[in-house]
Order: structure tokens, then C-alpha cells, then sequence
């Protein structure tokens, strides 16, 4: 019996701490190794596992500086699986029969409770790329803090109208997402170079999923099976993904392309292309100069 060299279970679930707090350490209380009881009160409809109730924690919590829970997250290096739909997905085999059981637990806990809860692995903690330090994580986060953030303005104060709560919607998206915020920066510093306005260039996004998904016509209710079965294989898609491209540069026509697995997690793969398309641009105007 001796103490531990490290409260992480391991390097990789220590790095993903790290990431967490390098993005959002200034603003919240990222907190390794939580007690699930310390988040939630036990619930009598889950007796059966209470077990697993006191006994299980989550990887890294997020709160305020006043301790308030805002969401949690599960490091899975083992299986290297993620939620979907309220289900945990094993990607990789494990030696543990009731992982998804253990998993599927506290999802489903988190849910009825309407606590932000996701499972990830290394490959939503992988750097964009390219010097940039954000990661998938990152765009989750800031996601769901975003919209806690528009449900408390919504529950205490009256729009003038629907305009006005979409404006504050968006507003709060840009004003929590890092990937936005940094994708004006690099955007900031083209202007700088080429002495124009670069949201003028003409840009494009394609979505696509990996397997293909079936095709539909436009409108939707023109063929609501078609459409079903598109909105099924979409939920269903192993990857998501975006690209991008911008046309009319100084550079001529440039392109990049995101991926992400797909989680449950609310993940904007086309903001994070467009973060990479700009500083690809970025960085071939600077070769040029």
C-alpha cells in the first residue's frame, strides 16, 4: 500500500486536463477526479445503483469560481469510445464487461438531470493543427457554456421579438467559442497583410459524413422517407466532416477540410474548417510576403 505518483489514470488523461485548463482555466475551476455524488443528489429511481453511484467520479469538471457545477467530462483512453444519443460507443476492446453498463449509467443520470456530461478520447483532445492549440474539446465546451448561458438570459428577461433572441444567441456563441474567437484573429492579421476586409472573400462549405449518407430532395416534406432515412444515417455516421473554401484571395483559391468523430457532443465541424482555411490562407500569404 503506498500513495500515488499521480491522481491522473494516465499521461493522456493528464494532458487532456492540461488542454482543458489552458483554454478555460482564467474563467472556470477545472477540477480532476470529481465524486459523481458530489455533482448530483442520489435519485431513489436508481436504488439499484447506488452502488456505482458513490463510488464513480467523472475525469474533469467544469464550474465556477463559486463551485457551481456546468458539465463534465470523461477521459475514455481505454476504449477510446464517445457518447451518441445518450449511449456510450466503445470503439476499442476492453477487459472490463460492464464498461458500457458503468457508461450508459451515467449518461443516462446526467440526462434526466439535464446536466452537460460527454465521453470523449485522445482524438477530441488532438491540437487542430498547424500551431493551433485548440481542440474538439474546446468547441464543446464552449458550446454548451454558450447555451446555458442564452437559457439563463431567456428565462429572465423579454425579447422584443424572435430577431432579437437569435442576435443574443449568436452573440453568446462568438463571446464562448475560442474557435470563433480565434478565427477573427487570424482573420484580423490577413487584413493586416493584404490591407482588405478578408470576410469578403467568397467562401464556400460542403458537408459531407463518413459513410456517404442517402440523398433527399429538396423540400424535405417532398419525400419525408427519404428524409427519415437521411436524419437516421446521420445520427448513425462514424465522422462528420466540413470543407471549406475561399475563392477571390490574394492567393487564389484556397481549401481545408475538418473532421470529428461523431459524438453527441454539440460540435460545429464548420466553424473549426473555417478556422483552418484562414489560417492556411494566413500562412501562405505570409510565404508570399
Amino acid at each position: 500500500m503506498s500513495v500515488k505518483k499521480s491522481i491522473f489514470g494516465s499521461r493522456s488523461e493528464e494532458r487532456g486536463f492540461r488542454s482543458i485548463e489552458h483554454t478555460w482555466g482564467e474563467k472556470y475551476r477545472i477540477i480532476p477526479q470529481f465524486p459523481w455524488s458530489a455533482i448530483f443528489t442520489p435519485d431513489p429511481r436508481w436504488r439499484d445503483t447506488s452502488n456505482l453511484f458513490f463510488k464513480t467520479s467523472v475525469d474533469y469538471l467544469l464550474s465556477t469560481d463559486e463551485g457551481q457545477p456546468l458539465l463534465a467530462i470523461d477521459f475514455d483512453g481505454m476504449g477510446r469510445g464517445y457518447d451518441r444519443n445518450g449511449e456510450y460507443v466503445q470503439v476499442q476492446p476492453t477487459e472490463d464487461p460492464y464498461r458500457k453498463a458503468k457508461f450508459d449509467f451515467k449518461l443516462q443520470y446526467a440526462r434526466s438531470n439535464e446536466f452537460p456530461y460527454h465521453i470523449v478520447a485522445s482524438e477530441e483532445f488532438n491540437k487542430l493543427g498547424n500551431g493551433i492549440e485548440l481542440t474538439v474539446v474546446d468547441s464543446i465546451i464552449g458550446s454548451i457554456i454558450a447555451r446555458q448561458r442564452f437559457l439563463e438570459e431567456v428565462q429572465s428577461r423579454t425579447f422584443a421579438d424572435v430577431n432579437e433572441a437569435m442576435d443574443l444567441e449568436i452573440a453568446l456563441e462568438i463571446e464562448h467559442s475560442p474557435i470563433i474567437q480565434k478565427t477573427f484573429e487570424v482573420m484580423n492579421q490577413i487584413s493586416a497583410i493584404t490591407g482588405d476586409d478578408s470576410a469578403f472573400y467568397r467562401k464556400t462549405k460542403r458537408p459531407f459524413s463518413e459513410p456517404d449518407l442517402p440523398d433527399f430532395e429538396l423540400p424535405p416534406w417532398s419525400n419525408l422517407e427519404a428524409f427519415k432515412h437521411r436524419l437516421e444515417a446521420m445520427e448513425k455516421s462514424e465522422e462528420r466532416g466540413c470543407v471549406v473554401t475561399l475563392s477571390e484571395t490574394p492567393v487564389g483559391e484556397v481549401s481545408d477540410v475538418a473532421t470529428v468523430r461523431n459524438t453527441g457532443a454539440c460540435v460545429d465541424v464548420g466553424e473549426i474548417a473555417e478556422l483552418l482555411v484562414y489560417s492556411k490562407l494566413l500562412r501562405l500569404l505570409k510565404r508570399k510576403a
